[in-house]
């Protein structure tokens, strides 16, 4: 977490590492974990996000075709674009 600047090292005491907690975290990031991946590494923010992924399914013509998408609210799925160029997209 030093190497990534989430924890600032102030020394040893009692031949322990010390550390302080640098990071001033906003309001969105004070809601989820999704700020400690960059200590953590990508396989965390794939179990972080993993509930939320989406498949997106449609025709484009007559081949079907099939992409992913992350749910951001009830309403919303964030995907690439690519994966909805010229699709028709299945309702359900």
């Amino acid at each position: 977490m030093e190497q990534v600047g989430i924890l600032e090292s102030v020394g040893k005491r009692n031949s322990a590492n010390c550390y302080y907690f640098t990071k001033q975290l906003t309001q969105n990031q004070r809601k989820s974990w999704i700020w400690l991946t960059p200590a953590i590494g990508a396989d965390f923010l794939i179990y972080l996000i993993s509930p939320y992924v989406v498949q997106i399914t449609g025709k484009t013509g007559e081949d079907i075709h099939a992409g992913s998408g992350i749910f951001i609210n009830p309403t919303t799925i964030l995907t690439c674009s690519h994966v909805l160029e010229d699709m028709e997209i299945d309702e359900k």
